[in-house]
């Protein structure tokens, strides 16, 4: 057969891009694309639209501003749905706290041959006591984001543990100041990560099921797993104990979202991720918690963390002082 003899299709040029596509409700991807949602199929999918030209882009325009249906939704399908939970009513007070730590060192129990050394040494039986924090006087407000940094061993998990054992009203000796007081809001409802102290329980079930128990609605479920960085489907259908390290991080910080706190306490934040995947946890986790009006306190040293979430305040723990090192001013303009 001859070219001539061919019988070739009418070539058109293409102006859209469409798909259909339920995940759209539950995941932003497409519209992040710049992909408009227009309306629903018979059977309820949603149907999306990218224009590749300027007429398409015109008419979607078009539909987007004129039509009744079009007007309602303004190409936007998904929706939050996390939503806002009620912020603590007043600040968290430090007032004059100080925290010191006290061990006794005793060589009766070891053998005679590591005594003998010690001894030798002068090292018999001591107290050893120091400040870990020493008149600290600050306060939290409202829908604020700290970060608390130090070197390691300065008091950064003591200062955290302060404010979650009076959040929950523990009488345990090392969540409660030697001195001075702590005053907590009425309505605080605290959710806290303290890796081998305070962590969230996970069981056999799914990571979907396990935050769907909590949060009571799977929409909610699916954002707030996304938010966290396990946005692959393959993350909804896995059990904790197959998630590498890192992952388990992330599902740890869901779960605390989960429970839908107005105050968020997480000790060694993100120390497990990689540089680029704790940013944008970091970041992710910032908006969240301003859009929903959390106060949210973490320890983190990580340069990278602290600009991602753009923190209101740093405080340095370190020596016995709490010093307000940097502060957000008042009325800058947030991420």
């Amino acid at each position: 057969m001859s070219g001539l003899e061919r019988i070739l299709p009418e070539m058109k040029k293409k102006h859209i891009i469409e798909v259909i596509a339920q995940m759209a409700r539950y995941n932003p991807f497409f519209e992040k694309a710049e992909f408009k949602y227009m309306w629903d199929t018979a059977s309820g999918r949603p149907v999306l639209m990218y224009p590749l030209t300027a007429e398409a882009k015109r008419r979607i325009h078009e539909y987007l501003n004129k039509d009744l249906y079009g007007k309602s939704h303004r190409g936007t399908l998904y929706k939050s749905r996390y939503g806002r939970v009620e912020p603590i009513s007043d600040a968290i007070k430090f007032i004059n706290v100080s925290k010191r730590y006290s061990s006794t060192l005793d060589i009766d129990k070891l053998p005679t041959q590591l005594q003998d050394i010690l001894k030798a040494f002068g090292v018999e039986r001591r107290i050893v006591e120091r400040y870990v924090i020493r008149n600290a006087t600050f306060s939290i407000e409202p829908r604020e984001i700290i970060v608390v940094v130090g070197a390691s061993g300065a008091g950064k998990t003591t200062l955290l543990m302060l404010i979650i054992g009076s959040a929950l009203k523990r009488s345990d000796a090392k969540y409660r100041p030697d001195e001075g007081s702590i005053e907590i809001p009425k309505n605080v409802k605290v959710a806290a990560l303290l890796p081998g102290e305070l962590e969230p329980k996970f069981g056999d079930e799914s990571l979907l099921e396990h935050i769907t128990r909590k949060v009571k609605d799977a929409g909610t479920a699916v954002e707030i797993i996304n938010l966290v960085g396990l946005s692959d489907a393959v993350f909804y259908r896995a059990r904790f104990d197959g998630l590498s390290t890192g992952q388990k991080e992330r599902a740890k910080i869901a779960s605390l979202l989960a429970e839908r706190p107005n105050l968020l306490v997480i000790d060694e934040f993100t120390a497990h991720l990689d540089v680029i995947t704790a940013r944008k946890v970091a970041r992710r986790l910032g908006k969240i918690v301003r859009e929903a009006g959390i106060t949210l306190v973490v320890a983190t040293n990580r340069p990278g963390v602290i600009a991602a979430l753009v923190p209101t305040k740093v405080i340095l723990v370190g020596y016995g002082k709490v010093a307000i090192i940097r502060e957000l001013p008042k009325g800058a303009k947030l991420p």
